[in-house]
């Protein structure tokens, strides 16, 4: 037999010899009292309702599960230039901190070295942040889709259930 975790309205296998006992629910693990016999009886003749509710929220977080995989598995050309923009982002991060190293150790004279300098940290700041910043657009974009094709997906299954 079952019985009602009463916070998560989940069955959960029951036992007469645990009535008036402390138990604790293994799906939300918050201790409750179990139910004398009669209250059990009770609970049964309102187990088939909580049946049907149990598959349908099973079912709604199935298809929340198969839209998330889904929708991770689209765009994969746009996921593939985005994440080589952050890649070519932190190449172009590596190279500007070598030639700053290198500005900074060579013999030229000290105004040489500070238009060097000037230009390499420039370097550093602008095309990094530029590269990455497109690669997470990129990202952002496809969420954005993502979003939009779920809120569309959401109206239409609200349209049919009211009629």
């Amino acid at each position: 037999m079952k019985t009602l975790c009463p916070r998560c309205k989940m069955l959960i296998p029951y036992s007469a010899r645990l009535a008036g006992r402390e138990a604790r629910c293994p799906v939300c693990g918050e201790p409750f009292d179990m139910p004398s016999p009669d209250e059990q009886a009770k609970l049964i003749q309102q187990d088939d309702g909580l049946r049907r509710e149990q598959a349908r929220r099973f079912e709604h977080a199935r298809q929340r599960r198969t839209l998330a995989a889904a929708e991770a598995g689209r765009y994969p050309a746009l996921r593939f230039i985005a994440g080589l923009l952050q890649f070519l982002a932190l190449l172009v991060l590596v190279a500007a901190l070598v030639s700053l190293v290198a500005v900074a150790l060579s013999d030229a004279p000290w105004e040489a070295k500070l238009w060097g300098l000037a230009l390499s940290f420039g370097f550093v700041l602008t095309g990094p942040v530029l590269l990455w910043g497109l690669g997470e657009l990129i990202l952002l974009l496809i969420d954005v889709a993502n979003d939009m094709r779920a809120s569309r997906q959401e109206i239409t299954r609200l349209r049919r259930r009211k009629g």
